[in-house]
């Protein structure tokens, strides 16, 4: 199964990452920065297991890392999402109001949904493909719990 064993590369280099800049902050200097090789590392998985997932794991800087992944995206949209991929939808584009959805899904892809919350609470919905779900009705109700 290609997608088991692409979890499981996955998982290796999370693991290596981790250890790496584990590693770089016991034998660092003070007041040096992280090398860039070990930002580049976290920002490829970042792109495929999430930011949140990945500065949790690697212990990098959530915010470093979400800054980091949007420099090296263009401007330029191919109109396809590939597996893996951060896609920014207005509210209306999620509604699937006024035609305006800036991406094509593949057949066999699904959707990844993540929201997070200032108070550290995290959700992460994976959606087969062609899964319906209320995707404004379920991040009101996650932002509202607790109220």
């Amino acid at each position: 199964m290609r997608g088991t064993k692409d979890a499981g590369v996955l998982e290796q280099r999370l693991e290596a990452a981790r250890r790496a800049v584990a590693d770089w902050r016991r034998h660092r200097r003070r007041g040096v920065r992280m090398p860039e090789p070990l930002w580049e590392e976290a920002v490829a998985l970042a792109r495929r297991l999430g930011v949140y997932r990945v500065s949790q794991f690697v212990d990098v800087g959530y915010g470093s890392l979400k800054s980091r992944l949007g420099e090296g995206q263009g401007s330029k949209s191919t109109g396809v999402a590939l597996p893996g991929t951060f896609v920014e939808l207005e509210g209306a584009q999620l509604l699937g109001e006024v035609g305006t959805s800036p991406w094509t899904p593949r057949s066999d892809a699904g959707i990844v949904v993540e929201l997070s919350s200032g108070d550290g609470a995290h959700m992460m919905v994976r959606l087969g493909a062609g899964t319906a779900v209320d995707v404004v009705g379920l991040a009101r109700a996650f932002w509202s719990r607790g109220r």
